[in-house]
This record gives C-alpha cells, structure tokens and sequence, in this order.
C-alpha cells in the first residue's frame, strides 16, 4: 500500500511539473517580441512634461483646491506592450475608492512627443493641435 502510494505521489509531483501552458502555443513565443524596458528617468522626465502643460497646471490646482491641498494630480504609467511605439500615460485624481482621469496621454520614448487622447472620438491629437484647439 505504501509503495502505491509513494508512486502516485511521484507521479502527481510530475505532472505538475510542466512548464508548457495549454493557452500558449510555441510558435507565439517565437514570434513575440520582448517588451521595451523604460526607466525610472524617462518616467520621471514624462511627469516633469506633463505637469508643465497648462490644462495639467489648472487640474492641479483643481484637486489641490478640492482635497483642501491634501492631494495632487497624479499619474498612471503604462508599460510598453510589444508592437506600441508610445507610453499610456492617464493623468487624473487618485481618490480612496477609485480613480478618476481626466486626461489621457501617449508619448513617444524616444522624442518626448506628447498625443492626447480622445476615448469618445478615439483619436490621438498632437499637442500642439491640443493646445490651438483649447484656445
């Protein structure tokens, strides 16, 4: 009985032991490509960008104002997923319950070039074209 017993306690230590998952073929993790590493100082220098616009400048002030100065403006930093080119950034109000965005951002690593984006129309506007419409 114990030797039964040891060689299905073997024999479940095994199958456990696999390492392929059934919702991930081979052939896709040939073809994916790793995602782009960002650091701390590009994330930093992203913050430092935004917080200089002047849409940003009067949230700020909003929240601050709300939150009897207790709270910022505050951001949300998406990695890079393999085939985007630009960083998901939400900029919005992190209250206890939940958070509340007000802008949403995509911008370049690379050049620091800054899109806004729309949800309702779905459409990533320059900042400058942002900026000239706001006025």
């Amino acid at each position: 009985m114990r030797f039964y017993l040891i060689i299905s306690l073997c024999i479940l230590l095994i199958s456990c032991n696999n390492n392929i998952k059934p919702w991930e073929s081979t052939e896709e993790k040939k073809n994916a490509s790793p995602p782009v590493v960002f650091n701390r100082l590009t994330e930093d220098k992203i913050v430092d960008t935004l917080m200089k616009l002047p849409f940003i400048i009067k949230a700020n002030a909003h929240i601050d104002s709300v939150t009897d100065h207790l709270d910022a403006i505050s951001f949300i930093i998406d990695t890079l997923r393999s085939g985007e080119s630009d960083i998901h950034v939400k900029a919005g109000y992190n209250a206890e319950d939940r958070y509340f965005t007000y802008y949403q951002f995509y911008v370049d690593p690379k050049t620091f070039d800054i899109k806004v984006y729309d949800p309702v129309a779905d459409v990533k506007t320059p900042l400058v074209k942002y900026l000239e419409a706001q006025k």
